[in-house]
């Protein structure tokens, strides 16, 4: 059975950018396990405005970073309507998250997806709200 997770921008950086990476990170990646990776619509902000940052340093060349995005085969939902983004934020407010991070866990409910991250409050928020988590930071973090 193929299990569905939902990845954060913390999560895609560890795996495009060789200064983010961690061993958690990818030991996730390379495992058998078969996953359908998914993401809400600001996962391609948040993700993409770190690609421009290091495009624009000339640190990796786009090309290469788009083609690495391209291989982690996340599939990137629909947004949602402004007005589920507005109602969205009681939610975040409970949470504690910032509305971003709370699409993430909110796209964990939906979906009944475990959560990848490396973002230590919504890791803690996730495991509040029932659902599985993988910590892709490393022991020391």
């Amino acid at each position: 059975m193929v299990k569905t997770v939902t990845v954060d921008a913390s999560a895609a950086t560890s795996w495009l950018f060789p200064s983010q990476a961690t061993k958690a990170a990818d030991a996730f990646l390379t495992s058998r396990e078969p996953r359908r990776l998914i993401a809400p619509s600001v996962f391609a902000w948040e993700v993409g405005n770190q690609i421009l940052r290091r495009a624009r340093h000339g640190r990796l060349p786009l090309s290469i970073m788009l083609q690495d995005l391209r291989i982690l085969e996340v599939d990137i939902l629909p947004p949602p309507s402004g007005e589920a983004v507005l109602t969205s934020i009681e939610t975040a407010l409970a949470s504690g998250l910032s509305l971003f991070d709370n699409a993430y866990l909110q796209l964990c409910a939906a979906e009944r997806a475990a959560l990848a991250s490396r973002d230590a409050d919504l890791l803690h928020a996730a495991h509040l709200a029932g659902v599985e988590t993988f910590d892709l930071r490393d022991p020391s973090s």
